[in-house]
């Protein structure tokens, strides 16, 4: 029989997860719990309601028509619940950003000025998430994200910080054994990628005016870091996204073949909308935005040192 009072609150998130995955294995994964942990929260659910909330497949579960509309609302308390908490810590805790970036952009910019950053703000802490996955706002895992790309996230905002420009390079040793004279001359080297589902060499191809460049194998890599780690190391050619990879050119680590081009990309501040503390990020997109700027200021021209002439 069901209750007519609210099903305890600890329910919920086992119902949200499940939800969402489909899966009570997933959701368990998620939550750190077991799978039949999963099954008996969902069950206790059911029964203090009264009606199944998800069908029992083979291989999956799939919310029922009276699950759909529970699960909505499970959403909606916990969000809210998840809102009301980090607007409580705001306003009687030291106050704290979450930062998010990839391991490029942490380890050139925001290390090497982070002191800075503590003596001109004693008062609020900064949390910095170096890691290659994009952070979950909705999960409230951090505050802000420092983001490459055209300046579109769905339901994020998204404030400039730098447009970027982006010069292919290689080992000076690569382009000794094969010089690079020519867009014909890449058919002796291997590209370098370094984002999932996007092939970042299409840009450099239109901006020199070609439907495609040849080459002779490509190889796949996880982050900006790890591609030009790996052209340091001589396996290829790569994109120098500038300024955050003009150090490399700086150092001679790596050697320009092109002049620097426009990719209609860059570096963003993102966040949501609605955060309790717009003020503190504010506070933080300025300093950021001082920081690229100060960052693509004073440094050579990366054709300054060049021998080859990519056109």
């Amino acid at each position: 029989m069901p209750h007519h009072r609210p099903p305890p609150l600890h329910l919920l998130p086992a119902l949200d997860a499940a939800a969402r995955w489909q899966s009570f294995a997933k959701a368990a994964q998620e939550l750190h719990v077991t799978a039949p942990a999963i099954s008996q929260q969902i069950r206790q659910l059911e029964d203090w309601l009264g009606v199944p909330l998800f069908h029992r497949l083979t291989r999956q579960v799939r919310l029922t028509e009276a699950g759909v509309q529970f699960a909505a609302l499970a959403r909606e308390v916990l969000q809210r619940y998840q809102e009301g908490h980090a607007e409580w810590l705001w306003a009687h805790a030291r106050p704290r950003l979450r930062l998010s970036a990839a391991p490029l952009v942490g380890h050139e910019l925001l290390l090497p000025a982070l002191g800075e950053f503590q003596a001109q703000h004693p008062g609020l802490d900064l949390s910095l998430d170096l890691d290659l996955a994009l952070a979950d706002f909705d999960a409230g895992q951090v505050d802000a994200a420092i983001r490459f790309g055209a300046g579109r996230w769905r339901g994020l905002t998204a404030w400039p910080l730098i447009d970027c420009l982006g010069t292919v390079a290689g080992h000076p040793r690569v382009l000794q054994a094969h010089p690079v004279r020519g867009v014909a001359d890449l058919r002796h080297h291997t590209l370098i990628h370094f984002r999932k589902g996007v092939n970042d060499w299409d840009l450099v191809a239109r901006a020199l005016g070609v439907e495609a460049l040849p080459h002779q194998g490509n190889l796949y890599l996880d982050s900006e870091l790890s591609a030009m780690r790996a052209a340091e190391q001589g396996l290829g050619l790569v994109i120098c996204i500038l300024p955050a990879c003009q150090r490399w050119l700086d150092e001679g680590l790596l050697q320009a073949v092109a002049p620097p081009m426009p990719l209609g990309r860059g570096y963003h501040f993102v966040f949501k909308a609605q955060h309790p503390r717009s003020d503190l990020l504010k506070t933080l997109h300025g300093w950021l935005l001082g920081q690229m700027q100060r960052w693509a200021q004073g440094r050579p021209h990366p054709r300054d040192n060049a021998t080859h002439e990519l056109v």
